[in-house]
């Protein structure tokens, strides 16, 4: 009998316990709270950084008479992430020039035309080894994200294949090409693919262009060149009606935790 008062008196105490539990944390969009440090688990870091994993960038100059197309290939970049106000997030997207690529309409290499491209932007065969070296970088500093929400990207869209959040923002920062360094905008998709660990942080970033970023060749001082970088007067007729005299560029870039 004892024994039996006993253990009822155990399981009363039990459910006393139970009903004084605290409660779980709230979830904040767009990622699950941490529920704080605990003596088995580190507290969440909220500033990730990311690499960039992979990227896919073309441009187009339309012109009256003609639209030449080309992509920049093996982009290297990194993002600090702030999870917690991803308006906070900085970064870069760098490029080295020389890799540049003109396609002809169905996509293939266009030889000719990358060699002239090459030569306008000072990269030219004959131009000297540390001149080239200094014309070949480009560089887009990623200062702030301005304007974003986070909702669910619907199933349905196949650059998705996984339920993501997806939010539009303008991407502000400084674009450094050819020597000269301006401020510009883009306006862009971000999605987030979220990881198995439900409070864990996003296991990709993909940013692709909402619109193309435009980019004037005359402010970074692009134009007719020969391959040892000097100007070519008489092809100056070519700007305009063969090759435009803005970059439309578009962009889409996938980041990892690193």
């Amino acid at each position: 009998m004892k024994t039996q008062r006993l253990a009822a008196l155990a399981l009363g105490l039990a459910l006393v316990q139970c009903r004084h539990a605290p409660k779980k944390p709230d979830r904040t969009a767009p990622w699950p709270a941490s529920a704080g440090p605990s003596a088995s688990a580190a507290p969440l870091l909220r500033r990730l950084h990311y690499g960039l994993e992979r990227g896919d960038v073309s441009f187009e100059l339309p012109a009256r008479h003609a639209t030449p197309h080309g992509k920049l290939t093996h982009p290297r970049g990194e993002l600090d992430v702030d999870l917690d106000d991803l308006s906070h997030t900085t970064g870069s997207v760098a490029f080295d020039l020389r890799e540049l690529v003109i396609t002809r309409a169905g996509g293939e290499p266009d030889g000719a035309n990358t060699a002239r491209a090459l030569a306008w932007l000072e990269l030219g065969r004959d131009v000297g080894v540390e001149k080239r070296d200094l014309a070949a970088n480009a560089n887009f500093l990623i200062s702030s994200l301005d304007a974003g929400h986070l909702v669910a990207a619907p199933n349905g869209d196949r650059r998705l294949p996984r339920r993501e959040l997806e939010s539009r923002w303008t991407v502000r920062g400084e674009l450094s090409l050819h020597g000269v360094r301006v401020p510009v905008t883009a306006e862009v998709n971000l999605s987030l693919v979220p990881g198995p660990d439900p409070v864990g942080p996003p296991v990709e970033l993909l940013i692709r262009s909402r619109r193309p970023l435009v980019v004037s060749l005359n402010t970074h001082d692009i134009r007719p060149r020969d391959e040892h970088g000097v100007p070519v007067a008489k092809d100056l007729a070519l700007l305009g009606d063969d090759v435009g005299t803005e970059a439309k560029v578009s962009f889409e870039l996938v980041f990892v935790p690193r």
